[in-house]
């Protein structure tokens, strides 16, 4: 691999300290304030980005833990005609999946794949870091 371009330390502070994590109630309407994006499109696609490597540093067990959440396969629809309108409006078909998992868990995708940060229902704060790479010349 190339030298990625930095790292990202992703933070997602609580929003309401020590409310109910599991509850969908409170879950739901927050997750319409997902902001959706692609790596590609914010870190502009003449980079070539190949993929996103991303590492927990806290343990993620439920979704208002702050996980990633990504719509799964959206990455298939890269071409201008599949994107036309807001980005919730050319996946809303697809559900959003939160990411969850062990601190140290790594997670590779590809840089097209519609994702965003969660809320955080918890009382400490979501670490993860995040890096964008791309292959050795080809």
């Amino acid at each position: 691999c190339r030298k990625p371009w930095g790292c990202q330390v992703a933070l997602r502070y609580p929003l309401y300290p020590s409310q109910d994590c599991a509850g969908d109630e409170a879950l739901a309407p927050l997750l319409e304030r997902i902001d959706w994006h692609t790596d590609a499109e914010a870190y502009n696609a003449a980079k070539k980005l190949d993929f996103v490597v991303g590492v927990f540093l806290n343990d993620l067990n439920t979704p208002g833990d702050a996980p990633l959440w990504v719509r799964p396969g959206s990455h298939l629809r890269t071409s201008a005609a599949d994107r036309q309108g807001a980005k919730e409006e050319w996946c809303a078909d697809i559900a959003p999946v939160p990411v969850l998992g062990e601190a140290g868990m790594a997670i590779v995708f590809h840089p097209w794949l519609l994702h965003g940060g969660g809320p955080n229902l918890g009382s400490s704060i979501r670490y993860a870091v995040y890096s964008r790479l791309r292959l050795a010349e080809r």
